[in-house]
């Protein structure tokens, strides 16, 4: 019969730490009190040959609860910065809240008005008809002064998924709307997910090489829905509608933060992605 021998080492380890370290005298002793020398060297040859296997299973032991103690360390230390580097998305400047601004609505409306420019003016360049006001991009005219944070990141958002999109070869984007942000307790802050709808009309590759924009490290949107519709014949352009996300860590959230769950839940219906029809 097997033992597991990794089994009983966790549930005696200090009984076993304890015996392998006593045993090999132990069996000396017996042998000299029963006066048999012969024996008692024996004894202690075979003793020690079993204590050293003894002490290279405990020290194997040992040295696997070491390494998966340090795997964890390595994964808090090195793995979750490095994911979170890749997928989080980082404000470009002038999309954060300066520290002792006095106006954030005055500050906001300015930034606001400067994105939805620059979206036209590149529109304009690439002959794209896109959303070019704020009211059609989706941002909100006077967010609420808690929530002006929020607000100036979703106006980053908005403005770089249609720039990257105009990148990619996109040319005609017909609507944008951002949804509800949520937010989820986590150590040291939140984690806040803008989503946001972008319905747009793009060939196969156009689409391709758009979805590839919108995958690179500091602007990374986690898509949670594609559907695809072919509204004519092959070769026509293909309407789309793209389901996104930003996620980013922040230290405050404006709302009371909901669990994982609800923050599935309070998405517009679940992921989904359509091929062409």
């Amino acid at each position: 019969m097997a033992v597991d021998f990794e089994a009983i080492w966790h549930t005696h380890k200090r009984f076993i730490l304890q015996v392998a370290g006593g045993a090999l005298a132990f069996s000396v002793l017996l042998g000299w009190r029963g006066s048999i020398a012969a024996e008692a060297t024996r004894m202690a040859k075979a003793n020690a040959g079993q204590q050293a296997e003894l002490q290279d299973d405990l020290g194997g032991l040992l040295g696997a609860e070491g390494l998966e103690k340090g795997r964890a360390a390595a994964l808090g230390e090195r793995l979750e910065p490095a994911v979170l580097d890749a997928l989080l998305w980082r404000p470009d400047e002038g999309f954060v809240l300066p520290k002792g601004e006095k106006s954030g609505l005055m500050y906001y409306s300015d930034v606001a008005s400067r994105a939805a420019k620059a979206v036209a003016d590149k529109a304009a360049e690439s002959n794209a008809q896109v959303p070019t006001t704020t009211q059609a991009l989706g941002l909100v005219t006077e967010p609420e002064e808690a929530r002006v944070p929020e607000a100036l990141a979703q106006v980053d958002l908005v403005r770089r998924l249609v720039l990257r999109l105009l990148a990619a070869g996109v040319r005609n984007v017909s609507r944008v709307e951002l949804l509800d942000a949520t937010y989820q307790a986590r150590e040291g802050g939140y984690l806040r997910q803008l989503p946001a709808r972008l319905t747009f009309r793009a060939r196969s590759e156009t689409l391709a090489r758009a979805l590839g924009e919108l995958q690179v490290a500091g602007s990374f949107v986690e898509v949670l829905g594609c559907r695809v519709t072919r509204e004519r014949g092959a070769g026509e352009p293909l309407q789309v509608e793209l389901e996104v996300q930003a996620l980013a860590t922040v230290e405050q959230a404006p709302v009371a933060p909901v669990s994982a769950g609800a923050a599935a839940g309070s998405r517009r219906g679940p992921r989904r992605f359509g091929r062409e029809r």
